[in-house]
């Protein structure tokens, strides 16, 4: 049994900033990519907790009500 390669970190941040600069659907995103549609709901919010991890000591001083907004609009676009 062959196994599949790894979806590079580069392919899944490029498809995680275009889902949220565009608004765009997963499913939309993931016949862009041409990455399963489940791998797409999957590391979009692991991609996104990255970015999040990454910058936010120096960059993301964010209010909880911010967050809580980020949070609501992302769940609704995976549901798409």
């Amino acid at each position: 049994m062959e196994t599949r390669k790894p979806i590079p970190a580069r392919e899944k941040l490029a498809a995680t900033l275009r889902f949220m600069a565009t608004g765009e659907t997963v499913k939309s995103i993931h016949l862009q990519f041409r990455h399963g549609e489940e791998t797409v709901r999957r590391y979009i919010p692991e991609v996104c907790r990255a970015i999040r991890e990454a910058l936010r000591n120096d960059y993301l001083k964010v209010t909880m009500l911010m967050v809580s907004f980020v949070i609501n609009c992302s769940r609704t676009n995976m549901n798409r």
